[in-house]
């Protein structure tokens, strides 16, 4: 009978551990490659220049309406602010 009643607990204590080791919300495994603007990277000085995106048509062709202050070059933030979604109709143009 005893037994019976710490096999709850045990469930509980094993599921608790099992949620401390799964990774956080919003990582995504090691080896699935960079976010953000590091998958263009191809200098990794944190920035993107128009010829690091000629194998990126879609995001070349918004190159100049994402970069906002027109220095020639793509910063993290840049990009996250031209891809926020307005009023939930995706990416802006």
């Amino acid at each position: 009978m005893k037994a019976v009643r710490l096999l709850p607990l045990l469930f509980a204590g094993l599921c608790s551990v099992a949620l401390a080791q799964s990774e956080p919300r919003g990582e995504r495994p090691p080896g699935d490659g960079p976010r953000g603007i590091a998958r263009f990277d191809a200098n990794g000085d944190g920035v993107l220049v128009k010829e690091e995106l000629k194998d990126n048509p879609r995001l070349l062709e918004r190159f100049d309406t994402l970069d906002v202050n027109k220095d020639g070059r793509l910063t993290e933030d840049e990009m996250r602010a031209g891809m926020r979604p307005r009023n939930g109709q995706g990416p802006q143009d």
